[in-house]
C-alpha cells in the first residue's frame, strides 16, 4: 500500500481519536486509529506507515512494550508520543529511544497536533532524502575506480577519500586522513616539484582549478600514472570553503600512447631513411646519366643540350629537397651519438633561419642508444626552440644536454618574455606535443623564470634511461 502521509495512531480513547483523525484529515494525512497494543501490532503485521502516534498507555500493554516488540519483529517503526502526563524522567527515556517529539494531551494539545505530526512527516521525509543520497553517493565512490578526495579549507587534511584510493596507492584511506603527505610522498620525484607548486598556486587563490598528470609509486614498487583535478569550493567573499577533486590512473592510457608514439616514430624514421639511402640515390643515378647524354650532345652542338641541362638542375634540386625531408623525418642518425649531433645542427640551422644567436652546449659526451627516445628528445628540443625564437622575441636561445644520475638533462633557455609554464590540455598543439612525447620516454618537463637580469625562461626536460642490455638489439 501507499505508505505517504500514513499514520497510525494508537491511542483507547476513541472520541479523541475521532478529533485527532478530523484535524489530520485538513492537512491530507490519512490516519488509521487502533485502541489497543495487540490492534496495533496486528495491523503494523500487515501494512506499513509513515509515523505512529504512541500512547504510553493502553489497555493490554504499555507504549514501551509495543516498541520492543516491534524491536524483536526487527521493525523499525517511527513514533512521536502522546502522553496525558508530563514526566520529565519518561519524556527523556522515550527520546532515548527514538520519538520524533513528545506531546502532552492538555488544552493546547488539538492545536498542536497537526503542527507536530507535519513537522514529524517532513523531518522524516528529510532524513530519507539525506539517506537516499548517502547511499548513491556511496555505491558511486565504492564501484568507479576514480579516487574522489575531499580537503578542509586550507588544504592541508584530507576529510574524505573514496576506497579506489587504496587499491591505486596501496595504503589505506586511515592513513591518508592522518598524514594528508601520504598522497604526495608517493608521487615521483622528478614530478612532485610541480605536483606541489600547482596545488599551492590553488590554494592561495592564484588559480581556480590544478590538473596535472604525474607518476607514483605505489606501495608493490610499481609505478602508475596519475591524471588529478582538483577544485577549489568558494563561499562568500571568495573565501575557500573546501577542495575537492578527482584522480584518474591512465597507466593504461599512457602506455598505449608511447607504444603508438614508438611506432609511428620508427615509421617515420624508416621513411626517411628510404628517401635518404634509396630515393636520393635515384636520383643521384639518374642526374649521372643525364650528365653524360647532356655533355656528348654538347660535344655534338646539338639542339637538345640546353633544355637537358636544365633537367639536370632540377634533379639536383629535387634531390636536395629529398635530403632535407629526409632529414626532417630522420633528423637523429643511428649512432649513440646522433642526438648531439642533431642539436648541433638544429641550433645552426635555427640561428640562419631566424637570425637570433642560438647555441649548443654540451661539455661531455651524451649517448642515447634507443633510437626513438633520441629522436622524442630531439623532437622536444625543436618545438622549445622554435616557440622560443617565434614567440620570446629573444636575443639568445641556448640548447643544453648533459647527464645526470640514472639519466640526461635538456635544457633550452632564452632571454625573450617570461614564460611560466603550459596548462595542460589548453595550450597551442606544439606544447602538447611537446608535452606528449615527454610523457611518452617518461621524462618530466618543467618550466622556471630565466635566471637572467632581463628575464626570460629555462625549461628542464629530465629524461631517465635504462641501462642498455648486452644481447639488446
Amino acid at each position: 500500500m501507499n505508505t505517504e502521509n500514513q499514520v497510525l495512531l494508537v491511542d483507547d480513547d476513541e472520541g479523541m481519536c475521532l478529533l485527532i483523525k478530523a484535524k489530520l484529515a485538513k492537512q491530507g494525512i490519512k490516519v488509521t486509529a487502533v485502541n489497543s497494543g495487540k490492534d496495533a501490532l496486528d495491523f503494523l503485521k500487515m501494512n506499513q506507515i509513515s509515523l505512529m502516534l504512541l500512547d504510553l498507555r493502553l489497555p493490554d500493554i504499555t507504549g514501551q512494550e509495543l516498541l520492543s516488540i516491534l524491536t524483536k519483529r526487527g521493525q523499525s517503526v517511527p513514533f512521536i508520543v502522546v502522553s496525558g502526563t508530563s514526566d520529565v524522567r519518561l519524556t527523556v527515556k522515550m527520546m532515548r529511544l527514538g520519538a520524533l517529539d513528545f506531546i502532552l494531551k492538555d488544552s493546547a494539545f488539538l492545536d498542536l497536533i497537526t503542527l507536530v505530526v507535519t513537522r514529524g512527516l517532513s523531518t522524516l521525509e528529510a532524513r530519507r532524502s539525506y539517506e537516499e543520497s548517502e547511499t548513491r553517493l556511496r555505491y558511486i565512490s565504492e564501484t568507479i575506480r576514480d579516487i574522489f578526495l575531499m580537503m578542509d579549507s586550507k588544504g592541508k587534511r584530507v576529510v574524505f577519500v573514496s576506497p579506489a584510493f587504496e587499491a591505486i596507492w596501496g595504503i589505506s584511506a586511515e592513513q591518508l586522513y592522518v598524514n594528508c603527505d601520504n598522497w604526495s610522498e608517493a608521487i615521483l620525484e622528478e614530478d612532485r616539484a610541480k605536483v606541489l607548486r600547482g596545488f599551492e598556486k590553488l590554494r592561495d587563490g592564484m588559480e581556480r582549478d590544478f590538473d596535472e598528470v604525474y607518476r607514483i609509486r605505489d606501495k608493490w614498487g610499481g609505478i602508475r600514472w596519475i591524471r588529478d583535478r582538483r577544485y577549489a569550493n568558494y563561499g562568500a567573499n571568495d573565501f575557500i570553503l573546501s577542495f575537492t577533486g578527482v584522480a584518474t590512473e591512465i597507466t593504461e592510457y599512457k602506455e598505449l600512447e608511447r607504444k603508438l608514439l614508438e611506432v609511428a616514430e620508427k615509421e617515420r624514421l624508416r621513411i626517411g631513411q628510404d628517401l635518404h639511402d634509396d630515393l636520393c640515390q635515384r636520383l643521384a643515378a639518374i642526374g649521372l646519366k643525364c650528365g653524360m647524354i647532356q655533355s656528348n650532345l654538347e660535344t655534338d652542338a646539338h639542339p637538345q643540350a640546353g633544355p637537358l641541362q636544365a633537367i639536370i638542375t632540377e634533379l639536383q634540386e629535387a634531390t636536395a629537397l629529398t635530403k632535407m625531408i629526409s632529414k626532417g623525418l630522420s633528423p637523429v642518425s643511428m649512432e649513440a651519438q646522433g642526438l648531439m649531433e642533431g642539436l648541433r645542427h638544429l641550433t645552426e640551422m635555427m640561428e640562419g633561419r631566424f637570425r637570433v644567436s642560438c647555441q649548443f652546449d654540451c661539455p661531455e659526451l651524451v649517448e642515447v642508444s634507443n633510437e626513438t627516445t633520441a629522436s622524442n628528445i630531439f623532437r622536444i628540443a625543436q618545438e622549445l626552440v622554435n616557440n622560443a625564437a617565434k614567440h620570446a622575441c629573444p636575443r639568445r636561445i641556448v640548447v643544453g644536454l648533459h647527464k645526470t644520475m640514472g639519466g640526461l638533462c635538456l635544457e633550452v633557455i632564452n632571454d625573450g618574455k617570461p614564460f611560466f609554464g603550459p596548462k595542460r590540455r589548453r595550450d597551442g598543439m606544439g606544447l602538447h606535443f611537446v608535452q606528449f612525447r615527454a610523457d611518452a620516454i617518461g621524462a618530466a618537463l618543467d618550466f622556471f623564470p630565466g635566471d637572467l637580469p632581463d628575464g626570460g625562461t629555462r625549461v628542464v626536460c629530465n629524461v631517465p634511461l635504462k641501462k642498455r642490455v648486452k644481447n639488446e638489439l
